[in-house]
């Protein structure tokens, strides 16, 4: 799936005006360079944490159902400019830690 993504074969834009949404900067594409896949899952989970903790705290009611909501990273620019190997390296350290701690 991520790999479809990536090479642009799947594509969507999600689209709110919610104000359950939230940046973080330095962006996603800083964590491309580094090279130890497991030094890359623990950084890209410290990233998201503070956004998992927040979402985790608004669906606290609904914590058996978190593997089946959507998680959207709207990365942009930076990811667009990576090449796609070191995009799909990246969105795979992310989202699946808050459906492996559901």
């Amino acid at each position: 799936e991520i790999t479809a993504a990536v090479s642009g074969d799947m594509l969507s834009f999600p689209g709110t005006e919610s104000r359950w949404t939230d940046r973080l900067r330095p962006g996603l594409d800083t964590f491309s360079t580094v090279s130890d896949e497991d030094e890359l899952d623990e950084a890209i989970e410290n990233y998201l944490s503070p956004l998992f903790e927040f979402a985790r705290s608004v669906l606290h009611t609904k914590e058996s159902q978190f593997s089946k909501f959507p998680v959207f990273l709207r990365a942009t620019a930076g990811m667009r400019i990576l090449e796609a190997e070191s995009r799909a390296r990246v969105m795979a350290g992310g989202p699946r830690d808050f459906y492996k701690q559901a």
